[in-house]
């Protein structure tokens, strides 16, 4: 668990940390839920809301 904490620590100090969190944020929502359909719905409809992101011109975060 500490290592854990110390990656969110780390991340915070990331260029890319709103992605980098929100990938975190995923595997731990993936963990807890020990499904794979369900991670794989949530982990799709993540990366979709990214493109549309990047799609909508505002490419700051890279």
């Amino acid at each position: 668990m500490g290592g854990r904490l110390g990656l969110v620590g780390r991340s915070n100090n990331a260029p890319q940390s709103p992605f980098f969190s929100a990938f975190l944020v995923s595997l731990l929502a993936g963990a807890l839920i020990q499904d794979q359909v369900n991670f794989r719905r949530l982990w799709i409809s993540i990366f979709q809301l990214i493109k549309k992101r990047l799609q909508g011109g505002s490419i700051q975060g890279f």
